[in-house]
């Protein structure tokens, strides 16, 4: 697809409008959804019109190959939804719950409301293991 100048293609493939961090996928998936223009400007407050207006003519005038781009993109983000979280994330998972638990059993200590993340894992850390059994 050839883009104007008002549309950027990333580095990862991603069509953006210039300038801005809005992509095409989402300004086209919008009015897929049934959208006017004038509920795209409401929508989209930091895209100028004249500029909605161009990717809307744009979309209208493309839109077989926007509307594949749109596709294709729908499919990746679902592919990466559905995708196994690594152990980092699952780590990360861990000590976020361990953090609610934490800050749930020191709900009346004002001192560790003001701890930082860092230092609350850190003593979370020191603490003896609360396994059950």
């Amino acid at each position: 697809m050839n883009l104007p100048e008002f549309l950027t293609r990333d580095a990862d493939g991603e069509i953006r409008l210039t300038g801005h961090r809005i992509g095409l996928y989402t300004v086209a998936r919008l009015r897929q959804e049934g959208r006017s223009a004038k509920q795209l400007a409401e929508e989209l407050p930091s895209i100028p019109g004249a500029l909605l207006d161009q990717v809307l003519a744009f979309y209208a005038t493309n839109q077989a190959e926007v509307d594949a781009y749109v596709a294709a993109y729908r499919a990746d983000l679902e592919r990466l939804a559905s995708a196994v979280p690594g152990p980092g994330v699952s780590k990360m998972r861990q000590q976020m719950e361990r953090l609610r638990q934490a800050d749930a059993r020191h709900t009346a200590d004002p001192d560790w409301s003001t701890l930082s993340v860092a230092e609350k894992l850190h003593r979370l850390e020191s603490e003896p293991s609360r396994e059950p059994g």
